[in-house]
């Protein structure tokens, strides 16, 4: 992840079972072009606890993808 331009959307939780504090600091410092996105508590499956902000965090930044390719086309 240090080398790939992908884009990246990480959502993160508080008491995140899978996402623990630790792995959110390691992408943080280690994962390039990646956006963060804290939801608040969390349970386990945080499509399950956050599905409207998550839903509505990605259509944002996907667009925002689209509008940085376009650009870049010009």
């Amino acid at each position: 992840m240090k080398e790939s331009t992908v884009p990246k959307l990480y959502f993160y939780a508080k008491k995140g079972l899978v996402n623990r504090k630790e792995a959110v600091e390691y992408a943080k410092e280690n994962f390039k072009n990646a956006t963060f996105h804290y939801l608040g508590k969390g349970k386990h499956l945080l499509t399950e606890s956050h599905p409207k902000q998550m839903s509505a965090e990605f259509n944002q930044w996907f667009i925002q993808l689209n509008k940085q390719a376009i650009q870049n086309k010009k």
